[in-house]
């Protein structure tokens, strides 16, 4: 029961702030739904007042939340503020995430002095290419090793590949998740 709790783990309660915005934010910005929210920074990209509605976690001003509810016109300008600056600028899009991660990945390459192996064909001449192939198509050729190596990661569990991911891969794949990102910026 809650009564059991040890009295110091209660003492931690509320000194990590974790803030983030969350999918259902997005969700709610595209169906027009006002947020109401604990004030916090949501990644920076809401902001109280113009995104949602701010309510203080101690309910201290629940009247003015009730009052802002009330109010259709503040009501439809909080949701049309939100889908602009969420939804329909597409600066969260996924389309938006690919090519921020492909500019990263450049500048990664930039920094670490990589250099092309081959040649590469425009993302329209290999969408040719892909949709021209058949079923009766060779697989791809490689050394026995590098077969292996494939078909025992296509075939472990995704818990497996996550953990060898984080734990052998993190600088490179997830360099955002440790502040790196904006090191390779020029």
């Amino acid at each position: 029961s809650f009564e059991d709790v040890p009295a110091n783990l209660l003492e931690e309660d509320g000194k990590i702030e974790l803030q983030v915005i969350s999918p259902r934010c997005f969700e709610a910005a595209s169906l027009g739904t006002v947020m109401i929210l604990y004030p916090g920074n949501y990644s920076g990209i809401l902001e109280a007042g113009v995104h949602y509605i701010s309510l203080e976690k101690d309910f201290s001003n629940i009247e003015e939340v009730t009052q802002n509810i009330q109010d259709t016109a503040f009501l439809e300008k909080i949701a049309k503020n939100a889908k602009r600056d969420l939804i329909d600028s597409a600066k969260y899009s996924f389309e938006s995430m690919i090519n921020d991660f492909d500019d990263s990945l450049e500048l990664i390459a930039q920094k670490k002095k990589w250099e092309a192996v081959g040649t590469s064909p425009d993302l329209s001449d290999s969408m040719l290419f892909a949709t021209s192939e058949t079923e009766k198509d060779v697989p791809r050729q490689g050394n026995p090793v590098g077969k292996l190596v494939r078909k025992i990661w296509k075939n472990s569990p995704s818990w497996i590949r996550f953990l060898f991911m984080v734990t052998f891969f993190r600088k490179n794949y997830y360099a955002h998740l440790y502040g790196l990102k904006d090191r390779y910026r020029t």
